[in-house]
């Protein structure tokens, strides 16, 4: 059986450090920054959003990350799997709405692992 829990949500924007600017006036941190491009963000360590400027996840529209030990197998995928600097990266849609999933290299504190 495949094991998932909540990650965090994604939130897809083309502005990228207004948004960040935006939740960082709500009292949220910015954790981790690995590229131009994304930076995840929360509430002392733990991660709870997570803030791209990407084409097609705007497209996508924002949703949640799920952390899980391995992707299902059965699923049409809008966002075929890739690597990302926190492990393997995947995204689909259940209908109209965007379901995300996150493959874990190394446990963390960001994503509650520890």
């Amino acid at each position: 059986m495949i094991e998932m829990r909540p990650g965090f949500h994604m939130l897809p924007t083309d502005q990228l450090n207004e948004t960040i600017a935006g939740w960082s006036g709500a009292r949220f941190d910015v954790l981790w920054q690995p590229d131009d491009d994304t930076a995840l963000l929360g509430r002392g360590s733990r991660a709870l959003v997570m803030i791209e400027d990407d084409t097609t996840e705007r497209q996508l529209g924002p949703g949640p990350v799920v952390i899980t030990d391995q992707l299902p197998s059965d699923i049409e995928w809008a966002i075929a799997p890739v690597t990302v600097p926190a492990g393997t990266y995947a995204a689909c849609r259940i209908g109209a709405d965007p379901l995300r999933f996150l493959i874990l290299d190394e446990p963390t504190d960001v994503f509650g692992d520890r």
